[in-house]
């Protein structure tokens, strides 16, 4: 049987997910940028899950897709979409806080130097990750829900 990863807002690129060999690794902007036929962004998040399904049916070796899920309900509906296939969802990673915790501190940091030109401030980036870490609690109880394992890396 396949096996295949999903990634909450972290790169494929990851120097964690170097020891998995064999794999076939892609970020989600990276399929986008393959299909130069979605190209409103309206369209594209309105079609995220369908066109991670079909990612996942184009490709016959293990996969890992990193950006995979954004919202609670992806989850579900990815599976939906691919129980016809012989495949299942082996495991979903996602930021254990330390990548969150390097962007905060470059974001202020440029913001310390840059404060005119930018246009948020870091109490709003850091509310930002705040309402996503909500999402992300979401999607752990989903992921739960359908036997499927979640770690933090």
């Amino acid at each position: 049987m396949r096996k295949l990863y999903l990634t909450i807002n972290v790169n494929c690129e990851d120097d964690y997910f170097q020891r998995f060999a064999g794999l076939k690794k892609m970020n989600y902007g990276d399929i986008i940028r393959s299909k130069p036929n979605l190209s409103d962004v309206v369209e594209l998040s309105d079609k995220r899950v369908e066109i991670i399904a079909e990612t996942i049916a184009e490709h016959e070796n293990d996969l890992l897709l990193a950006f995979a899920i954004r919202k609670k309900g992806q989850l579900s509906h990815i599976i939906k979409l691919i129980s016809n296939s012989n495949i299942t969802i082996s495991r979903i990673f996602y930021d254990n806080g330390f990548r969150k915790e390097t962007e905060l501190s470059k974001y202020r940091n440029n913001y310390k130097r840059h404060s005119n030109w930018m246009d948020y401030s870091p109490e709003y980036v850091e509310n930002t990750y705040v309402e996503f870490d909500r999402i992300i609690d979401d999607i752990k109880i989903e992921a739960k829900d359908n036997n499927i394992d979640i770690e933090a890396i």
